[in-house]
C-alpha cells in the first residue's frame, strides 16, 4: 500500500512538473515561411505578403486554421505570421505601421483606434474573433468563411447615397465573403 501511494505521489509530481514547464513564457516567435506547407494556389498579379500578429493564446485560435493552411504562391508565403507574448509586443508595430493585421482583446483594439485616432481600423468579426486593420487606405476586404482569412483588395469605388436625412458619413467598407483560392484548391483535391 506504501509503495502505491509512492508512485502516485511521484506520477502527480512529474504531472506538476510538466504543466509547469509547458506554460513556462517564451520570446515572440515568428513562424518561418519555410516551414510553411506549399498549398496550391491560383497565381495573381504581382501577390503580397500579409503581416498578421496575435497573442499567444486564445486570442490566436481563430487563426490556426489560417496558420496551419497558409497558401502562398511561387513569389514566396502570402502570409507572415508573429505570435506575441503580450500586447505590448504587437501595439508598438501596429503603430508604426510594421503590421497588416493584429488579432488583440476588444479593450485593447479601442484603445488603439482611440490613440491613432482611428487609423487602426475595425474589419469586423471573423469565427468569434474581432479583425483589425493598420492599412487605412481605402480598400476592400474578402473574408473566406471556411479557413478564415481576410485578405485585403483593391480600391473598390462606392458611391454613397444621400444620407442627409441621417447624417454624415465619413467612411464605409467593402466585405465580399465566400471560398479562398487555397480552399478552393484543396478542395478540388480532396
Amino acid at each position: 500500500m506504501k509503495s502505491l501511494k509512492k508512485f502516485f505521489a511521484l506520477c502527480l509530481t512529474l504531472a506538476l512538473v510538466l504543466s509547469l514547464a509547458a506554460c513556462a513564457q517564451k520570446p515572440a516567435e515568428t513562424t518561418d515561411p519555410a516551414e510553411t506547407p506549399d498549398t496550391p494556389a491560383q497565381e495573381t498579379e504581382a501577390p503580397v505578403t500579409a503581416r498578421i500578429a496575435a497573442l499567444k493564446g486564445p486570442t490566436a485560435m481563430g487563426l490556426v486554421k489560417l496558420m496551419s493552411d497558409a497558401p502562398s504562391s511561387a513569389n514566396g508565403p502570402l502570409y507572415d505570421f508573429t505570435l506575441a507574448g503580450s500586447a505590448d509586443e504587437v501595439t508598438p508595430a501596429l503603430i508604426k505601421g510594421e503590421l497588416d493585421m493584429a488579432c488583440v482583446p476588444a479593450n485593447l483594439a479601442a484603445v488603439l483606434y482611440n490613440k491613432t485616432e482611428g487609423a487602426v481600423q475595425v474589419i469586423g468579426c471573423v469565427d468569434g474573433e474581432d479583425r483589425y486593420d493598420g492599412n487605412t487606405a481605402p480598400h476592400g476586404h474578402f473574408v473566406c468563411r471556411t479557413c478564415g482569412s481576410v485578405i485585403d483588395l483593391p480600391p473598390i469605388p462606392v458611391e454613397l447615397p444621400d444620407m442627409t436625412a441621417v447624417g454624415e458619413a465619413d467612411s464605409c467598407g467593402v466585405v465580399f465573403y465566400g471560398r479562398c483560392n487555397g480552399c478552393l484548391a484543396e478542395k478540388k483535391t480532396s
